[in-house]
């Protein structure tokens, strides 16, 4: 679900609520099949052991459900979800932001929660240099090696990376920049550049900020040299219209409840967000106005400059 990617911590959440609403059924009434689908690379900072460690330590706070028998689905891609979910073969699934805007089915889909990463749902992707480079612009940077986290071509974090090349004049990322080194976390991407390693990187604003606070160098060393609009990060929890209305309140009824009694230091050191919040359709009105931005340009490519 950083959106940016699904949020690998949200989708962990996720799957620790899933857990929960199973582990105790009614011996009388025959439980609820929930089938849930989440991308199989949404996990990639944490390891197997401390995944399931963490699950459990969710779950154990909220065996008391017992309605529902959860079917887990793991899929290699967020596109094979989306299928899967057209296809009626899962019910409940994290959607990034751009997915969730851009599902075309006849299937219904109904948002339930997102998640406040920090101290908001919104955050802005900020391209960094060092004040040592004296880069003044983005064409200053043809030929360089930027740093930028492993996603989906389909992610926000790269639609967003087309539409700036492309309305500032220049061309695709990969035919613009001499390298584009990808790693999993952004924790990999200030440090290399502080090192001179590559000459720019792009990252949440939220993230630089945190890092900075606890490496004051960061700040002193690097600049933002280009600035998104604040864009909705965390991924969204989504039902089909194959579960009935009373069964999707209850869930979100249920997910909603998760943070009450937890410190929001609890679950931004365990989740990396603050909060779920229900979700209104104002947080993806960024989303979509990018998206527009991004389909004028599909018909043009700006030449490499010389």
């Amino acid at each position: 679900m950083n959106g940016v990617r699904v949020n690998g911590r949200f989708v962990l959440l996720l799957a620790a609520f899933a857990i929960s609403c199973g582990l105790a059924q009614n011996g009388n009434d025959a439980p609820i099949v929930l089938k849930f689908g989440f991308p199989r690379n949404a996990i990639p900072d944490l390891n197997e052991r401390d995944a399931k460690a963490v699950v459990k330590l969710w779950s154990d706070d909220y065996i008391d459900e017992q309605k529902y028998k959860p079917v887990f689905n793991f899929y290699t891609d967020e596109l094979s979800l989306v299928q899967s979910l057209t296809d009626g073969q899962i019910d409940i699934a994290p959607l990034s932001p751009i997915q969730y805007v851009q599902f075309d089915s006849k299937r219904k889909l109904y948002p339930a929660v997102c998640a406040k990463i920090r101290e908001s749902v919104y955050d802005r992707f900020v391209l960094l240099v060092r004040k040592d480079s004296r880069f003044t612009g983005l064409g200053d940077l043809l030929n360089r090696t930027l740093l930028i986290r492993q996603e989906s071509p389909q992610s926000a974090l790269n639609t967003w990376l087309q539409v700036l090349m492309h309305e500032a004049g220049l061309p695709r990322p990969e035919l613009f920049f001499r390298e584009m080194i990808k790693k999993e976390r952004e924790s990999q991407l200030v440090f290399p550049l502080l090192l001179k390693q590559a000459d720019c990187c792009i990252m949440t604003q939220g993230a630089f900020h945190t890092m900075s606070e606890l490496n004051p160098q960061l700040d002193a060393q690097l600049t933002q040299l280009m600035t998104s609009d604040s864009l909705l990060i965390s991924s969204i929890l989504v039902y089909t219209d194959r579960l009935d209305e009373a069964v999707r309140n209850d869930l979100t009824s249920l997910a909603l409840n998760w943070t009450a009694g937890k410190t929001t230091d609890q679950l931004q050191i365990l989740f990396g967000f603050n909060t779920l919040i229900p979700y209104e359709d104002q947080y993806v009105e960024t989303i979509r106005l990018l998206l527009e931005r991004h389909a004028r340009i599909q018909l043009t490519d700006n030449p490499v400059p010389r």
